[in-house]
């Protein structure tokens, strides 16, 4: 039977209700997305600060060569203790990535905090941790450029408190733990216990895992692996989708704590980048050293074998020579 005119004009109003309701969850959802765009440009502005040698033109001609061109680019990640002497307080963790768009490579390489390295602002060898204490992330980049030959194009600095409250912010994070241990951060009475195995963890509990070395069998190789882990999950996790409704509360959380050279307008460019790569296998490479004591002063010696071997590594991932160098002041030995 054909519905009559009434019963068709009784499932109108249905009709409109239903468009409403997906107009408004529209409209709801592109106000929130405006919403965010608007409250990351406003909070990468105000952690935005430029190296000296940065300009305007050279970090837009970076950004324009990276995704016209597929260039490669590298970022100095470094982890800060605002409460461990220095003027600036010192660098306990120090990593550098590349990646390479066009290969879809990213590499990671963790500089233990003790490594014996030459200091060009300084011009002695001292323990790198000392380059960021005496001139923050200026004397850290050169410091890293200066060992590993390469340039140092981005940098992302963050204290702990700051690390603890973005981990926190993102419901915590999936870590895999190679062994038991027990732990416990330097000033606190709270300690941890770590199970072998796969773990949720929070803010607090990640960064006890990350700066754990004494009980690790393998020193400062071990702790640099977890270091690497960390940082992995955090990015992950940061750019699922799932992730947007805690955006506002983890901007928030990096407001004090972070500071970078990347522009707030290619934060989200960058994010973009990331999630295309989101797959792919981050190549996790070690520096090895030996224990070396001086003057009842530890360091951590590097080899000039595994130096090398890093440096080479990233420079063909950043596709730059073999044979550049930036330098003459290669040598790491401390003996």
């Amino acid at each position: 039977m054909q519905p009559t005119r009434l019963n068709r004009k009784k499932k109108r109003p249905w009709k409109r209700v239903l468009l409403l309701v997906v107009v408004m969850l529209f409209a709801g959802a592109t106000s929130y997305a405006s919403y965010l765009v608007y409250q990351t440009k406003n909070v990468t502005s105000e952690i935005y600060e430029p190296l000296e040698r940065d300009t305007e033109e050279t970090l837009d001609d970076k950004l324009n060569k990276i995704q016209t061109d597929n260039e490669p680019f590298s970022i100095l990640i470094a982890g800060i203790d605002d409460e461990d002497g220095g003027k600036y307080g010192r660098s306990d963790v120090v990593l550098v990535a590349t990646v390479n768009p066009e290969k879809e490579t990213i590499t990671m390489v963790s500089i233990p905090r003790d490594s014996y390295v030459y200091i060009p602002e300084l011009d002695y060898y001292d323990k790198i941790n000392h380059a960021y204490a005496n001139g923050g992330i200026r004397y850290t980049i050169e410091t890293v450029e200066e060992l590993f030959e390469i340039p140092i194009d981005y940098y992302v600095t963050t204290n702990f408190q700051g690390f603890q409250d973005i981990v926190d912010s993102l419901g915590g994070i999936e870590i895999d733990v190679p062994f038991t241990f027990k732990t416990q951060l330097s000033g606190s009475l709270k300690g941890f216990t770590f199970e072998e195995g796969e773990m949720s963890v929070n803010g607090n509990e990640a960064l006890a895992y990350v700066r754990m070395r004494k009980s690790d069998p393998r020193g400062d190789l071990g702790r640099n692996e977890r270091q690497q882990e960390v940082i992995k999950e955090i990015l992950n996790e940061a750019t699922k989708i799932s992730s947007i409704p805690k955006f506002d509360n983890i901007l928030q959380d990096i407001k004090g704590a972070v500071r970078t050279n990347i522009p707030s307008n290619q934060y989200l460019q960058f994010m973009k980048l990331y999630r295309e790569l989101g797959t792919v296998e981050i190549n996790q490479i070690a520096l090895e050293g030996y224990d070396n004591t001086q003057a009842g002063i530890y360091y951590y010696g590097l080899t000039d074998e595994s130096v090398n071997q890093v440096q080479q590594t990233l420079k063909r991932e950043l596709n730059i020579s073999p044979y550049a160098s930036n330098s003459n002041k290669i040598n790491t030995s401390s003996e």
